[in-house]
């Protein structure tokens, strides 16, 4: 079929949605108030969903956006009368994150995009590490877990596109991705990090009917110098990952604002259906991190109470078995890669993995998780990094 779209349509949609990812990283590095990250950010949310407004008139999902923006404020109102766990700002971000959202429903957007970020990315970090910039010492108003949380979106962006857009898999950007979630030294990121780049491995070997001896001795050379890349320049970093797995385990603070927070749901009959208040009254820990439950889905249940919890389980149950149904098992790891990734950090509801997880659930309902090659996402021949066109 003809792509009736034109050039400023596809191209500028791409770089909203680029500039989006990019700056709800990059921003939170700026030494100035969170307030202004945060609108800077939101405004660029915005504007990516006026935008979808705007071009997609005769589409359907800019109704099922707005469907969707209007019942996620009315249940997080609802608990917000029972708990008081959320605040304005928590409302404005349901629909910045609706706007990305709505462009990975509505535009071909090139998979080379989410390669160019997550390289603009990496190479931040590469310098940082040059520099001696510890992890801890990049972001303002967040912390070092929001490096291999961002790596590992970017990067399973990348996959899921070039996959449906060539299927064709490649290696490089899986193993830099191990690097960077090394660098933010979070166990769940490291480990999280480590896992999509051996499913992203089997995957390659699975899918790459061109595999030769040579091919694969490339790649063992390849993994060999980054590993000696990596050692080299974050060795001292590897070694206190090394004490603290030894020392810790698994154990973190983590585990306690969790029990914490499941005591209170599992005593009370309201908390349960409403989500439980992320203050004192619920627990030590839980206060002394001011609400953050470090778990995406408890903090949809702590702000949407249980509808949350049913409608978000439904729609992410659905899209996994829509993915199966289309073979589309490199779909159904990448979900669950960020599902588990959101599992130990508030990365969603609401969220920065929002608008990955409402494309996962909307477009599973309309058939764009198909891998059928009939119905790939071709890249637009209006991109800017397409020669030729390729509809």
């Amino acid at each position: 079929m003809k792509d009736s779209r034109s050039k400023s349509d596809t191209s500028f949609g791409s770089l909203l949605l680029t500039a989006f990812f990019l700056s709800n990283f990059f921003f939170r590095s700026f030494p100035i108030d969170a307030f202004y990250i945060n609108a800077l950010v939101g405004t660029v949310g915005i504007s990516a969903l006026l935008y979808t407004f705007a071009t997609e008139k005769n589409s359907s999902y800019p109704v099922s956006i707005i469907l969707y923006g209007l019942i996620a404020s009315l249940v997080m109102m609802l608990s917000f009368f029972y708990n008081g766990n959320s605040g304005i700002e928590d409302f404005a971000w349901i629909w910045v994150y609706a706007g990305p959202a709505s462009i990975l429903l509505t535009k071909r957007i090139d998979y080379r995009w989410f390669k160019a970020a997550f390289y603009l990315v990496a190479t931040f970090i590469a310098i940082c590490v040059i520099l001696g910039v510890s992890e801890n010492g990049i972001f303002t108003t967040t912390n070092r877990n929001y490096i291999s949380a961002t790596a590992i979106l970017l990067v399973c962006l990348f996959y899921l596109f070039q996959f449906r857009q060539t299927g064709r898999i490649t290696l490089v950007p899986a193993a830099i991705c191990v690097g960077v979630c090394l660098y933010g030294s979070g166990r769940s990121g490291i480990i999280l990090g480590a896992a999509l780049f051996v499913g992203i491995l089997l995957f390659y070997l699975f899918y790459e009917k061109r595999l030769t001896f040579r091919k694969t001795m490339t790649v063992i050379v390849v993994l060999a110098i980054a590993f000696l890349i990596i050692w080299y320049f974050l060795g001292d970093t590897l070694q206190y990952l090394i004490y603290r797995f030894d020392r810790e385990g698994l154990q973190s603070p983590r585990m306690t604002i969790w029990a914490e927070y499941w005591r209170a749901i599992s005593h009370s009959l309201g908390d349960f259906l409403m989500g439980a208040p992320t203050t004192s009254s619920t627990g030590f820990t839980i206060a002394r991190y001011k609400g953050n439950l470090h778990n995406a889905f408890f903090m949809l249940h702590a702000r949407f109470g249980l509808i949350g919890i049913i409608l978000i389980t439904i729609g992410m149950i659905y899209a996994i078995a829509r993915l199966i149904g289309q073979r589309d098992y490199l779909g159904v790891f990448l979900l669950s890669v960020l599902a588990v990734r959101a599992s130990f950090d508030w990365l969603a509801f609401p969220g920065p993995y929002d608008p990955v997880f409402l494309f996962f659930i909307f477009s599973g309902s309309r058939g764009f998780c198909s891998v059928n090659r009939k119905e790939i996402l071709v890249a637009s021949e209006t991109s800017p990094f397409t020669k030729h066109s390729t509809c």
